[in-house]
Formats: C-alpha cells, structure tokens, sequence
C-alpha cells in the first residue's frame, strides 16, 4: 500500500514537471547590437511569412484583408501596407478585441497584449502567450568594470 502511494507520487510529480517545463532559447544579443539582425527571422515571428486576417472590433466589426504575422520581439501584431512596408498597428487604433491570422484567432488583451486561443469549447477557453523575455546581465571582468 505504501509502495503504491510512492510510485504514485513520483509519477504525479514527474507528470507536475513535465506540465511546467518550457523549452527556452537563449540568444546574446551584446550591447549596442540591433536585436533584429542577431535574432534569426524564424524566431521573431510567429508565422515563417504573414499570412491573410483580420482585426476584429469589439462590437464584431471586421477590418479588410490585411497580411498579419505576429511579431514575438515586440509582443505585437504587424501587418504589410500596399506598399509592402511592414509595420506595426498603431497604438490609438489598438482597440480591437480579436485577431484572425491565417487559421488562428488571438486574444487582445490590452494590458497583457496578444494570446493565441488554442481551443474554444463553449465557455472554455484555453490561451497561450509566447514572447521573449529580455534579460540584462552583466558580467565583472578582470579590471573590475562591468560589460552587458
């Protein structure tokens, strides 16, 4: 009995570590460097090219077709202009509560920003954020000074 109280434990423990765990990808970006040009293309952005959607506004508006891709440096969603300038969707006209990429439909927080909703079942809804996190560290070297 207490044998089986063990092993249940470990595998609820294991399956507890497994749940939390994410893969993390560090990228040196040294100081005075253009974090976009170090950074690989594939690792900004959410999708590998920007795919057709659509903003939608809190009373069920749609925009026009626009090219979306997420942009995950920044934490925003970018769009391609007619005159294939990409850019980001200006902060007074944020006002939208959805964003319909491709075949994916993301959450607008605004406070928190943009999550992904993975399933929607009836009144659940599960949704997942993805984003780089930009840590500073410095490092002492011989002479006593500090470099980021």
């Amino acid at each position: 009995m207490v044998f089986r109280k063990i092993i249940l434990l470990i595998g609820l423990c294991t399956a507890m570590h497994l749940a939390s765990s994410q893969p993390t990808n560090t990228i040196l970006v040294k100081a005075g460097e253009d974090a976009t040009k170090v950074i690989p293309r594939n690792l900004q952005y959410h999708y590998p090219e920007f795919q057709d959607g659509r903003l939608i506004y809190p009373q069920n508006k749609k925009s026009e077709l626009l090219k979306l891709n997420y942009n995950l440096l920044h934490g925003a969603v970018q769009f391609i202009d007619p005159k294939g300038d990409t850019l980001f969707i200006a902060e007074d006209s944020n006002i939208f509560k959805y964003v319909h990429i491709g075949n994916d439909l993301f959450f607008h927080d605004f406070r928190e920003g943009y999550f992904e909703m993975v399933t929607r079942e009836g009144k659940i809804k599960l949704l997942s954020q993805f984003r780089w996190k930009i840590i500073r560290k410095e490092i002492v070297v011989d002479n006593g000074y500090g470099t980021s």
